[in-house]
C-alpha cells in the first residue's frame, strides 16, 4: 500500500504533474482498451468520401453514397461540412502520415481535458488523475482508434476539440474559438456544447456573471457556425444536408437504449448516481431536472442516428458536470477520490461490449496483448 501511495504521489507532484498524469492515462489506455490501428495497421483503405476529403477538403461528397460496405454508405452525405477533420486528413495525406494520426493527437487532448478540468473543478490532483483514467477507459468507444478496422478519422478530432473547449473554460479568449472549430468538425458537437454549458452552470465558486458570459460566448460560437456554414455552402455549391438517417427506425433504436446508456458513461454511472442522490437529498430539484434533461438529450440524439458507440462519446462532458455537482455540495475529497477512482477502474476493466454487442466481429485486444500474440 505504501508503494502504491508513493507511486501516486510521484505522479501528481511537481510542476509537470499534468503531463505525468497524461502519460499514465495513455499507458492504461494501451493496456486495457482496444488496440490503435495507427500503430498496428499501416495501410488503411479509406471509404470513398474520406478518400475524396483527403485530397479535396472542401469537396461536396453528398453523391458518394454507394461504396461497397453497407456501413459506409452514409459517409458521403454527412462528411461534406466537416471541414476541420477534412483539413487535418488532407494534412496527414500530404505529409504521408497515417490517416488516423490527427485523431490520435486530438485524442490526447481529450484525455488531458479529463485531468485538467477535474482538477480545475475540485482543486485535487488525484481526482484529476482518476478522471483522466476514466476518460481513457471510454477512449475505446471514441473512434480515435478504428473499430473493426473501419476508419473513422474525424471523431477523435471532434472530441479533442471539445476537450480543448472544456479546458478553455478557464481561458475566456480561447473558449469561443474552440467551440466554433468543434462545430465545424462534427455537428454533434452542438449537442455536446449544451453539456459543456451544464458544466459551466454547476461549476463551483464561479460567479453568476462569469457563467452568463461563458454561456453567451458558446451561443455566439454556434450562431457563427450556422452563418458561416450557410455562406460557405452557397459559395461552394454544397448540396442540402442528408437527414434521411435521422429517426429512420425508432423502434429498432429503442432496443439499443441500455447499450447507449452504458456506453455513454460506463463506470461514470457511479458518479452520476451519487450526484443525483445528493441533489435529491439537498432538494435541489431544478438542478436535478436540468441534469436529467441533459442525459436524456444525449441518449435521444444518439438513438436517432443509430450510431451508438460514437454518438454517446459526445456525452463525456457530463461526467465533469457530475463531478462539479459533487464538489459544489461539499463532498469530502476522500469520498470524491473513492468515487472517481472506482468509476475509472470499472471503465478501464469493462470489456467495452458496446463495440462488439450484436456484431459478429473479432474484438481488438489491448496493444500489449496484440504484441504478445504476434
Amino acid at each position: 500500500m505504501m508503494n502504491n501511495n508513493k507511486i501516486l504521489q510521484n505522479i501528481i507532484s511537481g510542476p509537470f504533474w499534468a503531463i505525468k498524469c497524461l502519460f499514465a492515462t495513455i499507458l492504461f489506455m494501451l493496456l486495457f482498451t482496444c488496440a490503435p490501428s495507427v500503430f498496428i495497421k499501416k495501410e488503411v483503405r479509406l471509404p470513398p468520401a474520406y478518400a475524396l476529403k483527403a485530397h479535396q477538403p472542401f469537396a461536396d461528397t453528398s453523391q458518394l453514397t454507394i461504396p461497397e460496405h453497407i456501413g459506409e454508405r452514409s459517409h458521403g452525405a454527412k462528411l461534406t461540412p466537416r471541414l476541420v477533420g477534412s483539413i487535418f486528413l488532407w494534412i496527414a495525406q500530404k505529409s504521408s502520415c497515417h490517416p488516423y494520426f490527427p485523431a490520435t493527437i486530438f485524442g490526447l487532448i481529450y484525455l488531458l481535458s479529463g485531468v485538467l478540468v477535474a482538477y480545475y473543478i475540485t482543486g485535487d490532483r488525484i481526482v484529476g488523475l482518476f478522471t483522466g483514467l476514466l476518460f481513457s477507459g471510454l477512449y475505446a468507444s471514441s473512434a480515435c482508434f478504428s473499430i473493426n478496422w473501419m476508419p473513422k478519422p474525424f471523431d477523435g478530432i471532434a472530441i479533442g476539440l471539445l476537450g480543448a473547449t472544456l479546458i478553455a473554460i478557464q481561458r475566456l479568449w480561447l473558449l469561443p474559438f474552440m467551440a466554433f472549430l468543434s462545430c465545424w468538425t462534427d455537428e454533434r458537437s452542438i449537442v455536446a456544447l449544451c453539456f459543456i454549458m451544464l458544466v459551466i452552470l454547476v461549476w463551483p465558486s464561479m460567479a453568476i456573471g462569469a457563467k452568463i458570459q461563458r454561456g453567451v460566448l458558446l451561443a455566439i460560437s454556434v450562431i457563427a457556425y450556422g452563418i458561416t456554414r450557410m455562406i460557405i455552402a452557397n459559395v461552394l455549391g454544397w448540396g442540402s444536408p442528408d437527414t434521411s438517417m435521422i429517426g429512420i427506425n425508432l423502434i429498432l433504436a429503442s432496443s439499443f437504449f441500455q447499450l447507449a446508456a452504458w456506453s455513454a458513461f460506463e463506470g461514470g454511472w457511479i458518479i452520476l448516481i451519487y450526484s443525483i442522490r445528493m441533489l435529491v437529498e439537498r432538494k435541489l430539484y431544478s438542478r436535478l431536472l436540468l441534469t436529467i434533461a441533459n442525459i436524456a438529450l444525449g441518449l435521444i440524439s444518439s438513438l436517432l442516428v443509430l450510431d451508438l458507440s460514437r454518438s454517446t462519446m459526445f456525452m463525456f462532458p457530463l461526467i465533469l458536470a457530475f463531478i462539479a455537482i459533487l464538489k459544489d455540495n461539499d463532498l469530502k475529497v476522500q469520498v470524491l477520490r473513492g468515487i472517481t477512482g472506482t468509476s475509472a477502474a470499472i471503465t478501464l476493466l469493462a470489456p467495452n461490449f458496446e463495440i462488439i454487442s450484436g456484431i459478429a466481429v473479432k474484438w481488438l485486444p489491448s496493444y500489449l496483448v496484440f504484441l504478445l500474440l504476434n
